[in-house]
């Protein structure tokens, strides 16, 4: 850092490791951050977390409100989800990926009407569900039909909260 220059004069980056800097120096017990990590290239967002890491260990709580997910796995403990000023849940990220959202993707499309299996996405070659539990009646279902392509994946934390928001905004 050019200790010559003005803050104003520096980069996002540089004026965002400064902001870093001037939060943790003091050791707060609480630590409040917004978009940390925009404007860090992934040396400094590495190093970003290690020292969070730290802050935790030394018992520090951190408050981050972030649009990027990832980022809100490697710091949280809990994520709450805030839609228009509305909690709509609030949960542990360990009790958020126990709950098994898995991600079914298969052709052709296929309408499937089971319990536990909830609509996502559609184009015309194939079809994408939320799957949460009941595999074998997912399979028993899919027995029926010939299928081109099929796949199971756990969903990322980014999809779960996808999938929250375009379930509030059907319910509007």
């Amino acid at each position: 850092m050019d200790l010559n220059r003005r803050v104003g004069e520096l980069s996002f980056g540089n004026k965002k490791k400064i902001g870093i800097v001037a939060a943790l120096m003091h050791s707060p017990e609480l630590i409040v951050l917004d978009e940390p990590t925009s404007g860090l290239d992934p040396l400094n967002q590495k190093k970003f977390f290690e020292l969070l890491e730290e802050e935790k260990k030394r018992g520090a709580s951190t408050l981050l409100s972030s649009h990027v997910l990832n980022d809100v796995e490697k710091i949280c403990d809990r994520v709450c989800l805030i839609k228009n000023g509305e909690v709509l849940f609030t949960q542990g990220i360990s009790e958020l990926k126990q709950t098994r959202h898995e991600k079914v993707t298969m052709a052709p499309v296929l309408e499937i009407v089971l319990p536990d299996l909830v609509f996502l996405s559609k184009t015309e070659e194939e079809i994408s569900y939320l799957f949460k539990s009941g595999m074998n009646a997912l399979i028993f279902e899919l027995s029926k039909h010939q299928l081109t392509k099929f796949h199971i994946n756990e969903m990322e934390l980014e999809e779960i909260f996808m999938h929250y928001y375009q379930k509030e905004k059907s319910n509007v």
